[in-house]
């Protein structure tokens, strides 16, 4: 019986080191950055960016299985305070809304999962250039406390796979844009 208490209390210790060197390596933050030149005006894109219609023609993928069902939850389409919830066949529900728009060169967009209390913040950068309009996607935030949450973001490699969707989704606002008739 004393052997196995000893054993048992071996594990336990090894364990508790392993979560403490894993917590205090793995990353708590994270930040992602996607960027792209759309050869329009700062103007268009952030008229664009600003009206959330005209982000269901842009930010998910055509023909997409994927493809959530749209409610505009304000009676605002465009600036501070306009919102809208992507409604997923899976029942998961996001509320997305502009809470600063600063014309023509900054917007932050706060996505918010409803039921499950997970909030993130994108802020949207437009700055001109000789070629256009450079679009700088970018989102930080953090992964919290728990070893769980810090252990699969590196296992699923949460920031490449989240920065190839922006940049997707960067390609497709920019061919929107740019072909789009105002």
């Amino acid at each position: 019986m004393q052997i196995l208490k000893f054993f048992v209390g071996g594990v336990l210790f090894t364990f508790s080191i392993l979560a403490v060197i894993a917590w205090l390596i793995l990353p708590d933050e994270f930040k992602i950055e996607e960027r792209i030149i759309i050869d329009a005006s700062e103007a268009a894109v952030f008229e664009t960016l600003n009206d959330l219609q005209t982000w269901e023609r842009w930010i998910f993928e055509s023909g997409s299985n994927d493809r959530p069902k749209i409610e505009y939850t304000s009676t605002k389409r465009e600036g501070i305070g306009a919102s809208m919830l992507w409604i997923y066949a899976t029942d998961n529900q996001i509320k997305v809304e502009i809470r600063e728009a600063f014309p023509p060169e900054r917007l932050v967009v706060v996505f918010n999962s409803i039921g499950q209390g997970e909030t993130t913040t994108i802020s949207i950068f437009l700055e001109s250039t000789q070629s256009g309009t450079e679009v700088r996607w970018l989102h930080k935030g953090d992964y919290g406390w728990g070893i769980a949450s810090r252990l699969s973001a590196s296992i699923l490699d949460f920031e490449g796979e989240t920065a190839a969707i922006y940049a997707a989704q960067l390609k497709r606002l920019k061919s929107f844009v740019e072909n789009y008739t105002y």
